[in-house]
């Protein structure tokens, strides 16, 4: 009888996961914000939705997808309303496209939380599969600014650290905490959820208060390594994230928040 734990079954459009349900607790919570340079108190006692992201994959997890060497490349978050932590959220995902890239192919998938009552947050995301035989062709050529701190404002700054995402966990992806199979898919040394950028970032767009609906999108550029020292950058709608380099890292654009 084949195995249940079918692998990459969700790089295919049109694949469709079973329904889980997923909780978290508020001493959970805190400490992923804390890996995420976040204080505990930014989205009160409801779910803080750029850690959906990490629950994205921990989902396929559970419905016995093989995640050990994705990517996670973009993400499109919205909160329709902020859902309690008191209250569970049930959790399915539908592939919508999968394409070719230079380094391997890119699953678009859509995940939809929500409490046992409404919608909560869809969140989509991209994920990039790498064919360890075209590690190190490259990709399509990057149309980013000489310097993306230019016009922008600092507004934050921190110190990666190996404990930060090790105690961060997520879904047992060992790209994030096995040094030698990071390096063994063009990785100098594992390499931070991508989530824990994008959390980051919506705390700059936090500092007043949490917003109770939200429409962003993230582009996470070159990886963020687990000793990295990183820059919070913000103009307008725009939050950049820029390394030690001078290299932007990650992009958030604000559609819109309230």
């Amino acid at each position: 009888m084949p195995s249940p734990k079918l692998s990459h079954a969700y790089m295919q459009a049109g694949y469709r996961s079973a329904a889980k349900t997923i909780g978290r607790d508020a001493a959970e919570q805190a400490e992923k914000l804390a890996c995420c340079g976040v204080g505990a108190g930014a989205h009160g006692g409801h779910w803080a939705p750029g850690l959906l992201g990490t629950d994205t994959f921990i989902h396929m997890g559970a419905v016995g997808l093989d995640i050990a060497g994705v990517v996670h490349t973009d993400m499109h978050l919205v909160q329709i309303s902020p859902a309690a932590l008191s209250h569970a959220m049930i959790v399915t995902c539908t592939t919508e496209t999968v394409d070719a890239v230079p380094r391997g192919e890119i699953a678009r998938m859509c995940f939809d939380f929500a409490p046992a009552m409404g919608d909560a947050v869809i969140c989509k995301i991209g994920l990039l599969v790498i064919d360890p035989d075209k590690t190190g062709t490259g990709g399509a050529a990057r149309n980013w600014p000489q310097d993306p701190r230019d016009g922008f404002a600092k507004i934050n700054e921190r110190q990666i650290t190996p404990d930060d995402v090790v105690t961060y966990g997520g879904a047992g992806n060992p790209i994030h905490d096995d040094p030698a199979f990071a390096q063994s898919v063009g990785y100098r040394a594992p390499i931070a959820h991508g989530v824990m950028t994008a959390a980051w970032m919506l705390a700059g767009l936090d500092r007043d208060a949490a917003p109770r609906s939200l429409d962003a999108t993230f582009s996470f550029r070159r990886p963020v390594f687990w000793d990295d020292a990183m820059e919070l950058w913000h103009r307008g709608d725009t939050y950049r994230t820029v390394n030690a380099e001078g290299k932007m890292t990650a992009e958030m654009r604000v559609q819109s928040s309230t």
